[in-house]
């Protein structure tokens, strides 16, 4: 058993000439502008309220320690001023779009006690 599982991890030398023959042969399909600019808008409020009304128990729902159940319990009172402040932050140009995205996104990847930082 230990023999497959060091084989699964062992790295194995390819060559460039069949790394290039690979990504030749594969057809990688562009974005189109249209749907590219679709990805980089700021999500709309009802699509950032479906998650924290999706979000799981105990999750961290935000960058500030606060649990999901605190994004759940105060959506109504706080909701739209916490979603105008996002918008704020990602309106400037200190990060590309993809940036500010993932920082409101990754809020949904931690559990409690299972906080990375």
């Amino acid at each position: 058993m230990r023999e497959q599982i060091q084989k699964l991890y062992i790295p194995q030398y390819i060559s460039s000439a069949k790394i290039d023959k690979y990504l030749s042969d594969i057809a990688i399909r562009k974005l189109k502008e249209t749907d590219k600019n679709m990805l980089d808008e700021f999500p709309s409020n009802k699509e950032c309220t479906d998650v924290v009304n999706n979000m799981k128990k105990e999750t961290y729902g935000g960058l500030e320690d606060l649990l999901s159940e605190y994004y759940q319990t105060f959506k109504k009172e706080l909701g739209f001023t916490f979603y105008e402040a996002l918008n704020d932050i990602c309106n400037q140009t200190e990060m590309s779009s993809s940036q500010k995205l993932l920082v409101i996104s990754s809020s949904l990847l931690f559990k409690k006690d299972e906080k990375v930082i």
